[in-house]
């Protein structure tokens, strides 16, 4: 029998337990067991001067994750509200958040903003493009569209690139209530979970999709120090070698190899590029197919490098009914180059 005046709902809430847990300076792990659906949800907050959560959390978890906040900031003083995609737990109770923070204000995709928050938000979000930075104070965040991946057209993730923190959702996803933080076997905890997923009502959650390889070698290039999982233990060590181990398709092993050769006269050291190999085709002289690398380099001020990238996925080829094939146009552009002392020249 419960209490006088107190309901299911409360009684729920108080059997869920909610711990905080810094997983890189001025990074908190907000994780709530549920003990219904057998899995951690996990928001992330950065203290800083403008101060930024990742997910909200349901709407009907709220007080839980507001008391966890409320622990790290005065919640009032929330800047900005991130998620990836449109889904119960992860913007659940972004309006509760939007009443409680005066000055808050979500961020997401375009998509996510035009699409989904502009009739469910109580205030208009700020819609991100692909690669924007914004910076809260000492942390700078970068906005990476990824669409249907994890999934829905909307999604979308952020990096931390200070501390080299991914903010990465449903990605290795693992059930049960795991400690926050681990050093090793991240991979082998998300491929259970994805084996184990297949055959439940669940399934196929996370389509693989002609952009899905291309993602993850772009999440792979940033080398994240820090995997901030929404579901399960947050990871740190080499986020390069197990974001390539999801994809189950090592970049050493790829069929193709591109190849640029950076020169540079600038004073400035350059330690990362990001580029385009795209390809025209031969009949219409439009581009056909385009793939984007990010690439880690050192290449001294004056100085020159060659670039090496791997990707499964091959060059654009015509074939005519006779059977000849016509070679396409090759070009590469260079999108963005981020040197040593942290200044970005974009394309």
């Amino acid at each position: 029998m419960l209490a006088s005046g107190c309901s299911i709902e409360d009684k729920r809430k108080n059997d869920m337990n909610t711990k905080v847990t810094e997983i890189a300076p001025d990074v908190y792990r907000i994780s709530t067991f549920h003990p219904d659906y057998g899995i951690q949800f996990n928001q992330f907050l950065i203290k800083d001067e403008e101060p930024f959560l990742m997910h909200t959390g349901f709407k009907k978890m709220f007080s839980n994750t507001l008391e966890a906040v409320s622990s790290v900031i005065d919640p009032s003083s929330l800047r900005w509200i991130g998620f990836s995609h449109f889904e119960a737990d992860e913007c659940g109770a972004l309006n509760e958040w939007l009443g409680t923070a005066p000055h808050a204000q979500a961020v997401c995709s375009f998509v996510g903003a035009e699409v989904n928050l502009k009739d469910f938000a109580d205030r208009p979000a700020r819609a991100l493009s692909d690669n924007e930075v914004f910076e809260i104070g000492r942390h700078r965040l970068r906005f990476l569209a990824t669409p249907h991946f994890p999934h829905g057209w909307d999604a979308g993730l952020f990096f931390e690139e200070n501390d080299r923190t991914l903010l990465c959702s449903d990605l290795f996803f693992h059930p049960g209530d795991p400690e926050p933080m681990i050093e090793s076997g991240i991979m082998e905890r998300a491929r259970g979970s994805i084996m184990a997923g297949l055959a439940g009502p669940l399934a196929k959650d996370m389509p693989y999709t002609p952009y899905t390889d291309s993602t993850l070698q772009r999440l792979a290039a940033l080398e994240p120090q820090t995997l901030a999982l929404m579901h399960g233990s947050s990871f740190r060590g080499d986020g390069r070698a197990s974001i390539i181990s999801l994809a189950d398709r090592p970049a050493e092993k790829a069929s193709y190899k591109y190849t640029l050769e950076v020169k540079t006269t600038s004073a400035k050291q350059i330690s990362r590029v990001a580029w385009d190999y795209v390809f025209t085709d031969p009949r219409t002289h439009r581009e056909a197919l385009r793939h984007s690398f990010e690439s880690k380099v050192k290449i001294r001020p004056g100085g020159s490098a060659k670039v090496t990238a791997y990707k499964n996925e091959g060059p654009y080829q015509v074939v005519d009914a006779n059977g000849s094939s016509g070679k396409s146009g090759e070009r590469i552009v260079i999108k963005r180059i981020v040197y040593s002392d942290g200044s970005v020249w974009e394309g």
